[in-house]
């Protein structure tokens, strides 16, 4: 029993701890999933809030491997999430168990109550049949004193009787020993069983809280997500309408070139396309803030639009625009 005790405050320490490296690293200062979670919120409460400024989204554009850290990360999490589900059912498992035995120690219990109650009656049968043979020799012994030839037998069978009293007294302490016995086994068994009940609804208490944090975690890990998404989606539309602002106003009433069908573009040729494209992308030095005060008038339904036409092309890495192969990574 006690080595079962110290097998569940184990696994009870080691989900405790697992639990607590979850907190820890969703609440750890140094990954932050979501470094402009709060602006975005309030950019889009507010529409005539001042944009963000433009060395923290140059400090964003330059950290391309910032995501792939964070993707890392949630990954991590959710290895750690599979582990604490493991957990989670064997402990399930180690409850049924623990249910087991107690039934099996219950059923002990009152096997043994049934033989106490069973010699209880055997002790009383025996006490009136000795009380009856007890009461047959008085009579015996009655009619020997009459008789004054019997004297010797008589003595000879008082002795003999004398002798069984003692054995009768010797069983009856021993019976009354055996008694005691059976109910301190018995108060030990029904202490036992408490003591049970008790880890049982303690186990059970600490697997309700111990799921109850793993969902809350879960849910609150795939909003984050969500976040990212909803974020990656404005960055890219607003990346887009800078850079076709740029090349509207660097090209006034041209065409967008495109790259011609019958042209072979060798390794070398790729190059200088891509060259020739990062030179028309604008620096945020060139962007006007009444360009980026466009970003938030937006109509909410174009913008709606935009965000499902961005999420369809967000892993696109041709550049539909310029006709170059520049892609958000490259940005």
């Amino acid at each position: 029993m006690m080595s079962w005790d110290r097998q569940v405050s184990s696994l009870l320490s080691m989900a405790d701890g697992s639990a607590a490296k979850i907190r820890e690293r969703l609440r750890s200062p140094g990954i932050d999933l979501f470094p402009s979670r709060e602006r975005t919120s309030d950019s889009n409460l507010d529409p005539s809030a001042p944009p963000p400024p433009l060395h923290r989204l140059a400090l964003h554009r330059e950290d391309p491997l910032s995501v792939s850290t964070q993707w890392s990360n949630l990954a991590t999490l959710q290895s750690e999430l599979m582990i604490q589900r493991q957990e989670i059912h064997s402990l399930t498992l180690r409850v049924i168990t623990i249910e087991t035995e107690r039934n099996v120690q219950h059923n002990h219990i009152q096997r043994l109550q049934d033989e106490v109650q069973r010699l209880r009656d055997r002790g009383a049968e025996e006490r009136r049949r000795e009380t009856g043979e007890l009461s047959s020799l008085r009579g015996h012994f009655t009619r020997a004193t009459t008789l004054d030839n019997l004297e010797e037998s008589l003595s000879s069978r008082l002795e003999h009787l004398r002798r069984d009293m003692e054995l009768l007294k010797s069983q009856l302490r021993r019976e009354e020993l055996e008694l005691l016995h059976l109910q301190e086994d018995t108060r030990e068994s029904r202490r036992q069983g408490q003591h049970t009940c008790r880890t049982v609804e303690q186990m059970t208490d600490s697997l309700r809280s111990l799921s109850t944090d793993l969902t809350k975690s879960i849910s609150d890990t795939q909003q984050e997500f969500q976040q990212i998404r909803l974020y990656v989606s404005q960055l890219k539309e607003e990346l887009r309408t800078v850079r076709d602002h740029q090349l509207s106003a660097h090209t006034p009433g041209a065409s967008p070139l495109l790259p011609s069908p019958h042209r072979r573009l060798t390794p070398e040729a790729d190059f200088d396309s891509c060259s020739e494209d990062l030179s028309l992308t604008p620096s945020l030095a060139e962007v006007s803030s009444d360009d980026l005060s466009r970003l938030d008038h937006r109509d909410p339904a174009d913008s709606q639009l935009q965000d499902h036409d961005d999420d369809d092309d967000l892993f696109d890495s041709v550049n539909p625009d310029t006709g170059s192969d520049l892609s958000l990574n490259d940005i």
